[in-house]
């Protein structure tokens, strides 16, 4: 008795295709893990029957995917179909056999137009085939099918064997469908695990941490994540290049600050040699540096630390007892790893810039002091040069020539110029201290430079100079300290008549705009190149450094002003041409309108 194809002949592509598309059977092919193709012994015994009691010459284990067809197993003593090996779905007559979840036999293939313009036709010459749905929590994943070179009549009888056979076939896939499951399960569970592992370093390397709580707290992490009875850190000396313990948990010998592990000696040795992880699950087959280690730890895994591509050093777990630690363990080390080792980095470079800094403000309290004892120190010896030098000059001792007049005249001068200097590097050392406070209040600069106008103008035409001052026509309230406000204003001023030659002019201009009052005091002196004109704000700088220079001064009363108008909350800026002059601009926040 022969059997009638199960596909009606005339069986629309489309419907096909609709099946194969499935959702929900794609879904239930994914979980099967296809892509590991789920061939088992079970499996291949079944289709090896199917070749023997069909008396085929080739027989498949199919899985039918939307666009292939994969061999899940296969007997074909020719070696043309082998297990593993995949096909376009134009290929596959099993797809007929999944689309209508039921028995697909061909008894010759030229004679049926759904498959006679296949390749299995044309290509590999299949005349017959019989195929069975491979049935997985009711949804069609494949089949189990036999093929002939021939055509050939296929029997109910052969049909019901072959039925028979697929059932087993398709308890193999749910088996590895669920072994897949538990798979993916234990994977999910494992990535969580890493994600915790790396959470718990994270929380502990975002904190401000000393370098040695930080490793403490992190090995207590690691300690924790594999719950594992040691946790040791080797970082890598540059110096000599090896390895020392940092830092170690859980092993009271094993982790021995007093040794240090040559790399490519010992197993942190290895792993820093090679730059690889490293699993022993018996450490007594392996080389061990330290003594200690072998007697309180039976496996171990290790991982290197790297930092921007370099060694950076050795992180280690282990457990007393026998332990085999896989890949798993091994992923989530090494992403720990990469946070420590960047988290110890991080904390190294916080200590060094510290201290960096504390030994800066050391530095500078030093000068600071320094400078504010020399000052006091020259100052008492200066002020009994003038003491003296005014009772001369009042005739105390007797009378005094017109020409010791005049030496004693340039003594005072002297006198009051190093005076002058002394003031400047005092009031230098209180603003690098921070002991010098602003009182600020809010004042109306056009006011404020209408009482300093008289002695301005006074300074400049002394000097041989034009002066013109232009206020603002606006309101120019701004916030500011009364007394620093002035030097401010005076010492610009003074650089800008001691810069401009006789016949020149000093013009100061005020304005008020977006939320600021600028005075600008502008000569028409020598002007300073692009190049020097930042260093007029810097300390102890002259323009001119030559022993002939014109100008007297030590280069801090630009420097001052500018530390003054920021203490103001304001600042001073420059801008300058050669041969026209230069305009030096303090910058005061306007006062908020009432």
């Amino acid at each position: 008795m022969t059997m009638e194809p199960a596909v009606p002949f005339d069986l629309d592509q489309d419907q096909v295709d609709a099946v194969l598309e499935d959702p929900a059977r794609l879904a239930a092919l994914r979980a099967m893990c296809v892509d590991g193709v789920p061939s088992g012994p079970v499996f291949d015994r079944m289709t090896r029957l199917a070749a023997r009691l069909l008396n085929a010459p080739v027989a498949l284990g199919t899985i039918v995917d939307f666009d292939r067809q994969i061999l899940a197993s296969a007997f074909d003593p020719d070696d043309r179909y082998v297990a593993g090996n995949e096909a376009g779905i134009e290929y596959s007559f099993c797809q007929y056999a999944v689309a209508t979840a039921s028995a697909f036999t061909v008894d010759d293939t030229r004679k049926m137009p759904l498959v006679a313009g296949s390749p299995a036709v044309s290509e590999n010459g299949v005349l017959s085939y019989a195929g069975i749905p491979l049935m997985v929590g009711g949804h069609a994943l494949g089949a189990l099918c036999v093929l002939d070179y021939v055509p050939r009549e296929w029997t109910e009888e052969q049909i019901e064997v072959l039925t028979d056979l697929a059932a087993g076939a398709a308890t193999e896939l749910e088996l590895r469908s669920a072994l897949c499951e538990s798979q993916a399960r234990a994977q999910a569970e494992g990535a969580v695990r890493r994600l915790e592992a790396v959470q718990r370093v994270n929380d502990v390397a975002l904190r401000d941490l000393p370098v040695e709580t930080l490793l403490e707290r992190l090995l207590d992490r690691v300690q924790e994540s594999f719950e594992a009875d040691t946790a040791t850190l080797l970082l890598l000396d540059p110096d000599s290049g090896h390895l020392v313990v940092k830092a170690s948990i859980g092993a009271e010998n094993g982790a021995s600050r007093m040794v240090t592990i040559p790399a490519g000696r010992g197993i942190a040795g290895r792993i820093a040699a090679t730059g690889e992880p490293l699993i022993v699950n018996d450490i007594s087959k392996v080389e061990v540096i330290n003594p200690g280690l072998r007697a309180e730890v039976g496996s171990l895994l290790g991982v290197p630390l790297f930092v921007e591509g370099k060694i950076y050093g050795v992180m280690h777990v282990g457990s007393r007892s026998a332990r085999e630690f896989d890949g798993n363990d091994v992923k989530m080390l090494e992403m720990v790893a990469e946070k420590a080792a960047i988290a110890i980095e991080t904390a190294r470079l916080r200590e060094r810039e510290r201290e960096a800094r504390k030994a800066a403000e050391a530095g500078s309290r030093a000068k600071s002091e320094f400078l504010a004892v020399m000052s006091h120190e020259l100052r008492t010896p200066l002020n009994v040069i003038g003491g003296y030098s005014q009772l001369i000059l009042d005739g105390l001792e007797g009378d005094v020539s017109a020409r010791q007049r005049e030496w004693l005249g340039k003594v005072q001068d002297s006198q009051k110029q190093l005076l002058e200097m002394i003031d400047r590097i005092l009031q230098f050392a209180e603003l690098e201290s921070g002991r010098d406070r602003a009182a600020i209040a809010n004042w109306d600069i056009n006011a404020f430079l209408t009482g300093l106008e008289p002695e301005l103008r006074a300074k400049s035409t002394a000097a041989g100079l034009d002066f013109t001052m232009h206020y603002s026509p606006e309101p120019a309230v701004a916030i500011a300290d009364e007394e620093r406000l002035g030097q401010v204003i005076g010492a610009v001023m003074e650089n800008a008549i001691k810069f401009t030659p006789s016949g020149g002019s000093v013009t100061i201009s005020v304005s008020s705009a977006d939320d600021w009052v600028r005075v600008a005091i502008a000569d028409t002196g020598e002007g300073i190149p692009a190049s020097r004109l930042a260093d007029i704000f810097s300390t102890f700088v002259q323009l001119d450094q030559s022993t002939t220079r014109r100008h007297e001064g030590v280069g801090l009363g630009l420097a001052i002003s500018r530390a003054l108008a920021r203490t103001m909350g304001g600042d001073l800026e420059a801008e300058s041409r050669v041969g026209i002059g230069t305009t030096v601009s303090l910058l005061l926040k306007a006062a908020p309108s009432l």
